[in-house]
């Protein structure tokens, strides 16, 4: 179950990581994927598009949580990017 979990947590940050770069949310740090999720934790704004002024946030995620996401998640074209059925 704990596998399961930690996979949509990955799957969540890489959708969510996605929409708030497309709309402007400063939230990637290059080359740093706990960083990143930290902002998206933390919240950040969108700048532009239709979701101008929109919070892009992810749910509180326990420290446990981030370090299993960690394992389904590379850098791939400068984005964090889920490894599908990497093990």
């Amino acid at each position: 179950m704990i596998k399961v979990r930690d996979r949509r947590n990955a799957q969540e940050i890489t959708a969510l990581t996605m929409g708030a770069t497309a709309s402007g949310a400063e939230v990637v740090v290059s080359g740093n994927l706990e960083a990143t999720i930290q902002n998206l934790i933390e919240g950040r704004e969108s700048t532009q598009s239709a979701f101008k002024g929109h919070s892009f946030r992810l749910t509180q995620l326990s420290p446990d949580e981030i370090v299993g996401a960690l394992q389904h998640l590379q850098w791939k074209d400068g984005m964090p990017t889920y490894l599908y059925g990497e093990e």
